[in-house]
């Protein structure tokens, strides 16, 4: 035992943990109303099926802190230890890791999907925009390649693809450049 409550991080409490996150990454993404960067980073790299990574998590915090070493070696940033701009550059970076990671590693038989959907080039799609792929998109949603974007698990009208995969795929969402 010998290990203090404060010592263990099992037993910080929310204050106390945001405190930290701010120091290395601040509260806000650009400031003023913008979103906190906790939420920001949890959700970007959420799969379909909401749950995370912390190897995702790790690769992002680290592909920032380089980009922060690369990109101002002599400019230090006096209000965090990585900049919240760092995060937002290094997402597609990780992203392209994660999905490499899925379909090299795990799922090689997704790689058929991922081509149509970089075909497509954007998300959320209609369900009828990829066909005859129906056990891959089955298998998609399992693994969080995809979710569901609208409600019905059993009628789906449309899909959409986790920023972790999106960036990766090289799709846009539908609506943006």
């Amino acid at each position: 035992m010998g290990q203090s409550l404060l010592n263990n991080s099992d037993y910080w409490l929310d204050p106390q943990i945001f405190a930290i996150w701010n120091i290395l990454v601040g509260e806000r993404m650009k400031g003023g109303k913008s979103a906190f960067t906790r939420n920001w980073v949890w959700n970007r790299l959420a799969d379909g099926s909401k749950n995370h990574s912390p190897r995702a998590l790790l690769q992002l915090f680290d592909t920032a802190k380089q980009r922060e070493i690369t990109e101002h070696p002599k400019n230090a940033y006096p209000k965090t230890l990585i900049r919240p701009s760092a995060l937002t550059k290094s997402l597609e970076k990780v992203s392209k890791e994660v999905l490499s990671a899925l379909i090299q590693e795990e799922f090689i038989e997704l790689q058929p999907l991922v081509n149509e959907l970089q075909k497509l080039g954007y998300s959320p799609f209609k369900a009828d925009d990829i066909t005859e792929l129906d056990k891959e998109l089955k298998l998609a949603l399992e693994v969080g390649l995809l979710e569901r974007y609208d409600e019905s698990p059993y009628n789906v009208q449309r899909y959409k693809v986790p920023d972790i995969y999106r960036l990766g795929i090289g799709m846009t969402r539908k609506g943006q450049a």
